[in-house]
């Protein structure tokens, strides 16, 4: 054999032994719809960052469905992003007192002494329905959102994006949020950015 065949040769088996022993368990055979152990789905829920909306992985209990995705969203950003300038514009309370200053963006570690009432708002759910490419959100007591464009879109993006999941199609999906207070928004996910 020819010198530049042996180290070609060589190469090939290298390659290939340090291939087979990557780490990478097998997963054997995965139930159709569900994904392969190990790999956990994420889904988008959008924040705001220098005063723009921005989208953020998480990985959400029940991937596609618009009302656990509001509910994660609602809990706020973490250490990680708080210290990298993430806030909200949305935010589930459990007291009296807006977590609102006057900049519309919710203080990070906000203490709030819940009363009795608070509480039992605050355990009320998201819901949801959906119906072709349409959601619907209803928001329950106990969430505050300012009263801007930009968090009508962190709900409108994040309930959009998670559905889309679930829809498995390209075309935008059009959420209408309404509040426990009757006000209503409605847009597109088409616009919202990318994670």
């Amino acid at each position: 054999m020819t010198r530049p065949l042996c180290r070609a040769a060589l190469l090939i088996v290298g390659a290939a032994l340090a291939l087979s022993g990557c780490g990478i368990p097998s997963t054997g055979v995965v139930e159709a719809g569900g994904p392969a152990s190990g790999i956990t789905a994420t889904t988008p829920l959008y924040f705001v960052q220098d005063g723009a909306l921005v989208a953020i992985r998480r990985a959400v209990p029940e991937a596609g469905d618009a009302a656990a995705a509001i509910e994660e969203m609602l809990q706020g950003p973490d250490v990680v992003e708080r210290s990298r300038g993430v806030t909200t514009r949305v935010a589930r309370t459990s007291g009296p007192g807006s977590l609102f200053p006057a900049d519309g963006t919710v203080e990070p570690g906000a203490t709030v002494f819940p009363s009795a009432a608070a509480t039992e708002a605050a355990a009320e759910p998201v819901r949801a329905t959906a119906e072709g490419d349409r959601v619907s959100v209803v928001l329950p007591r106990g969430v505050k959102a300012e009263r801007s464009a930009l968090a009508e879109r962190q709900l409108i993006c994040t309930a959009g994006r998670a559905y889309r999941m679930a829809l498995r199609d390209t075309a935008p999906v059009t959420v209408t949020v309404t509040a426990a207070d009757g006000a209503r928004a409605e847009g597109t996910d088409q616009d919202c950015p990318d994670p």
